[in-house]
């Protein structure tokens, strides 16, 4: 049971979940302190116990031994990690919050290009409407996956980088005032949604080793 907790909890974690450390920190302890009770003997849920008998030394073993590495990883996990996945978790988040609006907005400017801009100006807006559903994606297969995708960051920086293009091409172009509209309300929610991801991204690194540590978890 707690070890199944552990795992549980260990998954949430490297998604960011703040309440999900202190789970994996419980669980850890609690795994630890039975796994000593067992060995040495000791109270077990208010009873006491003697230490396991010579029968089972050799399971015994190899559960410590398997343990020590889980017990690393999840140390790493609610101490070291803790503050990079937490703003991780928050960073997403605010993609999630913000992928509405980038979509509806993208798409009205779309609509507006389609009526009264060049060809060119129709295809870079429904580029920026397909961009905003894909870095939207990514970011969630970024947060939710088992292991960081390499693809997967290099195509969110491109994206990140492409919109944002396309994005200032247009307020320096666009004379119309329904069209300026759109673009100034577009460039206010992507400041906050560009700077989230490319905030994720910049946390690449420490978010690879908390997925090793919970795939470690997982697997033991």
């Amino acid at each position: 049971m707690l070890s199944q907790r552990l795992a549980k909890a260990s998954a949430l974690a490297v998604q960011g979940n703040a309440v999900a450390f202190g789970q994996v920190a419980k669980a850890q302890q609690g795994f630890s302190a039975l796994l000593t009770r067992l060995d040495k003997g000791g109270e077990v849920a208010g009873v006491s116990v003697g230490r396991a008998p010579a029968a089972v030394s050799q399971q015994l073993e190899t559960v410590k031994n398997i343990w020590r590495e889980t017990d690393s990883s999840a140390q790493a996990m609610s101490n070291q990690e803790n503050s990079t996945l937490i703003n991780l978790g928050n960073n997403a988040a605010t993609v999630m919050a913000k992928a509405p609006q980038m979509l509806e907005l993208t798409e009205q400017l779309a609509e507006v290009k389609l009526t009264g801009g060049s060809v060119r100006e129709v295809a870079n807006a429904n580029k920026m409407v397909t961009l905003s559903q894909k870095m939207t994606k990514n970011v969630m297969a970024l947060q939710i996956g088992e292991k960081v995708d390499p693809e997967i960051q290099v195509a969110l920086g491109k994206d990140v980088k492409l919109f944002r293009d396309l994005l200032e091409g247009f307020l320096k172009t666009s004379q119309d005032e329904e069209s300026k509209d759109k673009l100034n309300k577009l460039k206010a929610v992507f400041g906050e949604y560009g700077n989230a991801i490319n905030n994720l991204l910049t946390s690449i690194p420490q978010l690879i080793q908390a997925k090793a540590h919970s795939a470690k978890i997982m697997s033991d």
